[in-house]
């Protein structure tokens, strides 16, 4: 089981062991620099949606029409709430 867990988290046995120890809820550093790239990607995707929304609000505002690419900006911010919280989930806030 040790094995196991030590190969899913990248590290060694002695390594998972001493981190998990360490760790205030158990996980490896390599587990928190996996989490942590995940928070930049999505924090980068939230930064391009929020530009594409201003971009369709503005254009609405101009023309008085809803845009195209509405529904598709609205269920991409839709899909990233989502992953966002699959990332967080379990994640528990000190």
């Amino acid at each position: 089981m040790l094995a196991a867990r030590a190969s899913a988290a990248r590290v060694t046995i002695p390594r998972l062991l001493v981190e998990s120890a360490l760790a205030p809820r158990g996980e490896t550093s390599t587990q928190r620099a996996d989490l942590a790239a995940a928070m930049f990607a999505s924090y980068r995707m939230l930064a391009s949606l929020a530009n594409n929304i201003n971009q369709i609000a503005k254009a609405t505002n101009t023309t008085c029409e809803v845009q195209p690419d509405t529904d598709a900006a609205l269920a991409a911010v839709r899909r990233a709430a989502f992953r966002l919280e699959r990332i967080l989930d379990g994640f528990e806030v000190r």
